[in-house]
């Protein structure tokens, strides 16, 4: 009794056509083949250690991109969506322009607060001019009458 071919490619003398489960499994089998034996090189393992590392990273950055709104960030998370200095996530926040939220010692910031308050652009605070006009004049004569 002749034994099941159990190989991943067609035997020879079998017709194949492109969707043939067969060839898949059998190119499968060769790039699986070819994988392990690459990797047994340790330059190889290297370069695909890096490769890999380099496109989690970049999985990671786009996740916090496109993570849900009411995700809470971590401030160096929140400075690389904002494209600004951690320290100025933490200053927005001492000023109250960013609600943040403290989870021990550290700040969480909701994706959707920082994105309002990116929308809005940071305005100074407003100078009467002549009021500070005045109050200069009169430090300047201050200091002129204790001379």
């Amino acid at each position: 009794m002749r034994q099941p071919y159990r190989g991943g490619l067609p035997r020879p003398e079998e017709e194949t056509t492109m969707d043939d489960n067969g060839l898949q499994r059998g190119l499968e089998r060769l790039v699986v083949g070819a994988v392990k034996s690459a990797l047994l090189d340790p330059a190889v393992r290297e370069q695909l250690r890096v490769l890999v590392r380099t496109e989690v990273e970049a999985a990671v950055a786009t996740l916090v991109e496109t993570g849900p709104a009411n995700r809470l960030l971590t401030v160096a998370e929140a400075a690389r969506f904002a494209g600004v200095a951690a320290g100025t996530i933490r200053d927005w926040v001492a000023k109250g322009r960013v609600l943040a939220y403290k989870a021990g010692n550290r700040y969480r910031i909701k994706r959707e607060d920082l994105e309002r308050a990116m929308a809005v652009p940071e305005t100074r605070e407003a100078i009467d001019i002549e009021a500070e006009a005045d109050r200069i004049v009169g430090e300047l004569r201050t200091k002129k009458a204790r001379k």
